[in-house]
């Protein structure tokens, strides 16, 4: 039996937009997912969605609601921080620190 665990030890969430097929809003990243994979022992990464804050050009007309101000960014952090990923790839790196230690202090 294949076990992903046995090949690899982290998992990477990199949520491209908010817009389900059905036109729905979806989400990637968030507790239940987050449970999951911790109780498989995996690390966690996810993606801020400010690197797909401009990426129609990419793959076909995707971009991230998130990503397009950094108001937006700060509201959506601060719901990354809360699940309490072990990466955050991001890049405004002391921004999200910033939201990190804020968390942190409360």
């Amino acid at each position: 039996m294949f076990r992903a665990r046995s090949v690899y030890n982290w998992a990477w969430l990199d949520e491209w937009d908010l817009s389900s097929p059905s036109g729905a809003k979806k989400v990637l990243y968030d507790g239940y997912i987050l449970e999951h994979l911790r109780g498989a022992d995996f690390g966690i990464a996810i993606v801020s969605p400010e690197l797909h804050g401009t990426s129609p050009g990419l793959l076909g007309g995707e971009s991230h609601y998130d990503g397009a101000s950094l108001e937006r960014l700060h509201v959506r952090w601060k719901e990354i921080v809360a699940l309490k990923p072990d990466l955050i790839c991001t890049d405004y790196p002391d921004l999200v620190r910033d939201v990190v230690m804020q968390h942190l202090s409360e």
